[in-house]
């Protein structure tokens, strides 16, 4: 009896076990139903410390679950209502379990064995931090309708459990501690929701309030930028924001050097009466989504709006490198900064409202526009991804930005014309001619609202504004054909205005303009005979044609860019006003007729002086992208040299030379490649969009005449590479750069920098480019060395070498001008052409101890060194050898000239060194005028006069350099 009783005690205990304690053996579970767990976290068929585990419940409400150890000893034990479970606690590394399941209602079991990943130094994934990548944050909006990717970090090869909207996705982090969740694409959904990442039953990340909607990139300068507070927005804005839930993404101003991974203090919010802080938002981003929002909650599709912004930016700081290269210092810190870690979102399309700080070369904004288009279509995946382009509002210039917006905002509708996912926003009929920053963004935002309701959303807009499509000209009138034209008007009341029209000598006159049909009529009574057009052309145009949705008219011009156009044509009269510089002869100008054709004739006065220079007028913009200046001339055979000189917006001035060695009438075709900058370098570029002023300077000891029948800016058939100059390196935090004038036609640059002078022999560098602005490490550099540079411009016709070619990098402690270390005498010789004047006096050549310096007549003469603004800073001492054994004089004066021709100079008398190393300081140097001291001003020329009293001397100079 006793023994029945203990048997069935064991019976009765079997059977709890099966239905309460768990899945045992092998056996015990194929009598019992049994089913798979699927786990989640495996890595190479071991499985991460934090598994998940997942089952398909056959009826049951409720589960018991526990994990034991190989050896059989309870790790974790726990009841669930959901046919998955999630550890309290890590499991060990490199150790083998086994999770049975129960249903408690079914008595089904599930059972499986698994074994965990070998590792080191366990980690504690109750302090593990789950990190997101930026824009993923509370009260966000995902972009509806793309595939979600979701970045993170978070500790190395874990398991991560996501829930959102009902559905469980898993992630394992890499060795690394990276992760990437991919969602399937989801529909517009305007319930808040959660998203849960869980490392472990306790240990979360929650993301709440989230939308699924449209989100769009706000990006730009300092209008952009411009604050809600400071703007013209209404509270009507503020209660659409709020009514509709908009939401808003904000992040600091910041910059870097390399790509970022997240964003300074992003986070999203939603708009709340109770708190202001909406007010330091991006005016124009605020109000355009505002707007966006309230159009579109009847169709329950949220609005979310980012926005990356900062003023004084170049484009070139929004683009990445690969996008980017060239010359300016502060190009790719805000797109690294602010967009690229933006990459994991996706957005319907981008609002882009910059320009401002390119205004000084806006001819070449239409092709950075569009790398940046391209640059962000790239990063965020989407090649049809739509670009808002606002275009420039008025602005007339202050201290700050002399330039003229009009060019800009002409490469922006070129842009957008090239680009059919792109839309012009203009904006000329507001902002303010004197303040940069206008208040006034709203109408903007209003505009920006109906070209995305179009383009996007498919509502009854247009798409833009009227943009110039194609003229006819029948006799006097001018009748215009433009796009997106519809319902074409100007408030009632008011006439067209801003037009403007020229005949074909490109000088424009005010015009009338009517709107008939559909289309712009045009005429001047100024204009018999009309060839080009402009509308809105200029730095304040305020116009006012617009089309059926208030969409503002594009300003354009048709003109070939003074292609063909004499840049001095004064046909009646002598130039209204011309000034003559204050140390130069008396200059005159006057008109004169020679065999029909019409000129400027400049006179140089024969009273002591031996240059003259005069300033002129000029008509119109000067150019876009021309290669070449046209010069006719009328020479006396005077011999004198004449420089004609352009001014441009930066005060640099661009120089080319010619001798009047004939007489009648001669044409000069020079490439702007042939132009130097001989005074107050500031980029080395000559931008043709801003020049304030010609010039033309007469060198001549007496009197001497020369007349500019005509200057015109020209195309040149491509050749082998134009000329083109080194400028000077710097340095930049670990690296040294070298940059170059750009050469006419050609592909590619080769860059060597050896210190072999000569031949280049074991360059340190030798590589190929296709940008102007060359890099490379400072640490190829070997300390005390003297490096040479040479580069090589490339196309398929030939090479062209760089005429300064052998220029040397300067160090901190001495700046090399010349060690005429010339492999040929063509070399040295095309360094004298453009790097020194030398007196008629005077014959130069190479030589073996540097360079031979033979006097051909009795005098004085001399030789200079034209150099470039702001070499000297830092500098003390000017360094040079010399041997003048064989010259006949007692003096030589050493002259230091600034770009205004301010001279300081320095006397060697009696000299009792013939021959050797000369160091003279500076501070040595005096102005003759009122024998103040050289005050370490900018330099342009460095002058050697030798006194030479019975002629045929000769003097050998070499190494000449500037010391600390």
């Amino acid at each position: 009896m006793k023994k029945s009783i203990f048997l069935f005690i064991l019976l009765l205990i079997f059977a709890l076990t099966l239905t309460v304690g768990g899945c045992e053996t092998e056996n015990e579970v194929k009598s019992v139903n049994s089913k798979e767990i699927e786990i989640q976290g495996t890595v190479n068929g071991k499985t991460v410390i934090n598994p998940a585990f997942d089952w398909v419940e056959e009826g049951d409400l409720s589960f018991t679950v526990t994990i034991k150890d190989a050896a059989g000893t309870e790790v974790e034990s726990a009841e669930v209502n959901v046919p998955h479970y999630q550890p309290k606690e890590s499991l060990e590394y490199g150790k083998e379990y086994v999770i049975s399941v129960v249903g408690k209602d079914t008595g089904t079991c599930y059972r499986a064995n698994f074994e965990t990943m070998a590792g080191e130094n366990e980690p504690n994934l109750q302090r593990a931090s789950i990190s997101l990548c930026d824009p993923f944050k509370s009260h966000m909006v995902i972009q509806r309708g793309k595939p979600i990717v979701i970045k993170g970090s978070t500790a190395a090869n874990v398991l991560l459990c996501m829930d959102f909207y009902g559905t469980r996705y898993y992630a394992v982090s890499d060795q690394t501690g990276a992760f990437t969740f991919t969602l399937p694409a989801m529909q517009a959904n305007a319930t808040p929701a959660e998203i849960t990442i869980s490392l472990l039953q306790d240990k979360s990340l929650v993301l709440s309030d989230v939308l699924i909607g449209d989100v769009y990139l706000a990006s730009g300068q300092s209008n952009m930028w411009w604050k809600l507070r400071d703007s013209d927005y209404t509270q009507t804005d503020v209660d659409n924001a709020v009514n509709s839930d908009m939401r808003y993404f904000s992040m600091s101003i910041t910059t870097s050097s390399t790509p970022r991974e997240s964003v300074k203090n992003g986070k999203w919010a939603k708009i709340s009466r109770s708190d202001n802080s909406y007010l330091d938002y991006s005016a124009v981003a605020f109000m355009t989504a505002s707007m966006l929002s309230t159009a579109l909650a009847p169709k329950g599709v949220p609005i979310g709006i980012v926005c990356a912004a900062q003023g004084d930016t170049n484009i070139a700081n929004w683009m990445s490198s690969e996008y980017y290269s060239g010359s300016v210092g502060t190009k790719n810190l805000n797109y690294n900064a602010m967009i690229y870690p933006l990459h994991n979102g996706e957005f319907t399309g981008v609002i882009w409202y910059q320009g401002c700080n390119n205004s000084a070369k806006g001819n070449e904004y239409k092709q950075l526009l569009q790398g940046l288009m391209a640059n962000w279509r790239e990063l965020f995946h989407n090649d049809t991804l739509p670009f808002y382009i606002v275009q420039l509002p008025v602005y007339d210039g202050d201290s700050g930005n002399n330039y003229d917006f009009s060019f800009v905002r002409e490469s922006q509708a070129l842009a957008c014309a090239a680009d059919e996912n792109a839309y012009l926003i203009a904006t000329c009929d507001g902002g303010n001619p004197s303040y940069i920053h206008p208040t006034e963004k709203r109408y903007i935002a209003e505009r920006l609202q109906k070209s995305v309701l179009s383009t996007v959303y498919g509502e009854d807009y247009l798409p833009q504004g009227p943009t110039y499509r194609s003229h006819v000209v029948e006799g006097s009138r001018v009748t215009i054909t433009v796009d997106n034209g519809e319902g074409l008007c100007v408030p009632q009341g008011e006439n067209v205005v801003g037009f403007l029209l020229a005949g074909a000598d490109g000088k424009y006159y005010d015009a009338t303009a009517t709107i008939e049909e559909g289309k712009i009529v045009v005429t001047s009574p100024s204009v018999a005979a009309p060839v080009y057009i402009k509308y809105g052309f200029g730095k304040s145009p305020f116009l006012n044609v617009y089309n059926k949705d208030g969409f503002l008219m594009s300003p354009f011009r048709t003109d070939l860019y003074n292609h063909g156009i004499d840049l001095l044509d004064y046909t009646s009269a002598a130039p209204a006003s011309y000034k003559i510089h204050p140390d130069g002869s008396q200059m005159t100008c006057r008109i004169v007729s020679v065999n029909g054709e019409t000129g400027t004739e400049i006179q140089k006065a024969d009273d002591g002086k031996n240059f003259g220079s005069v300033q002129l007028e000029k008509w119109g913009a000067i150019g876009f992208n021309e290669l070449g200046m046209k010069l006719t001339v009328i020479g006396t055979n005077s011999g004198a040299k004449v420089l004609f000189r352009i001014v441009e917006g930066s005060y640099e001035i661009w120089a080319y030379e010619f001798e009047d060695n004939f007489s009648g009438r001669k044409e000069f075709v020079a490439a702007l490649s042939e132009f130097e900058c001989v005074s107050n370098r500031v980029d080395g570029i000559m931008d043709l969009q801003a020049v304030r002023q010609v010039e033309v300077t007469v060198k001549a000891e007496g009197a001497a005449t020369v007349t500019i029948i005509g200057v015109q800016f020209t195309d040149i058939a491509r050749s082998a590479p134009l000329a083109f100059t080194i400028n000077e390196g710097s340095e930049e935090r670990e690296n040294y750069i070298i940059t170059y004038t750009p050469a006419a036609f050609a592909n590619e640059y080769r860059v060597i920098v050896s210190a072999d002078g000569v031949n280049y022999t074991d360059p340190i560098v030798d590589e190929v480019t296709s940008d102007t602005r060359f890099t490379f490490p400072t640490s190829l550099r070997v300390s005390g060395t003297l490096y040479y540079v040479k580069v090589i411009a490339r196309n398929e016709l030939g090479e062209t070498v760089a005429k300064n070619s052998g220029i040397t990098l300067r160090d901190n402690e001495r700046y090399v001008i010349n060690h005429f270390d010339y492999a040929t005498e063509q070399q040295f010789n095309d360094y004298v052409s453009s790097h020194m004047k030398v007196h008629e006096g005077l014959t130069v050549s190479l030589d073996e101890k540097g360079v031979k310096i033979l006097s051909a007549g009795k005098g004085w003469q001399y030789f200079i060194f034209v150099l470039e603004s702001g070499f000297n800073k830092g500098y003390d001492i000017l360094k040079f050898y010399m041997d003048v054994r064989d010259y006949h004089g007692s003096r030589i004066v050493l002259q230091l000239v600034d770009s205004n021709y301010v001279t300081f100079s320095y006397t060697m008398n009696n000299y009792s060194k013939k021959e050797g190393f000369f160091e003279i300081p500076l501070s040595a140097f005096t102005r003759k005028d009122d024998g103040t001291k050289f005050d370490g001003r900018d330099v342009f020329r460095i002058q050697f006069n030798f006194e030479d009293i019975t002629g045929d001397g000769t003097v050998y100079f070499d190494d000449l350099e500037l010391l600390k």
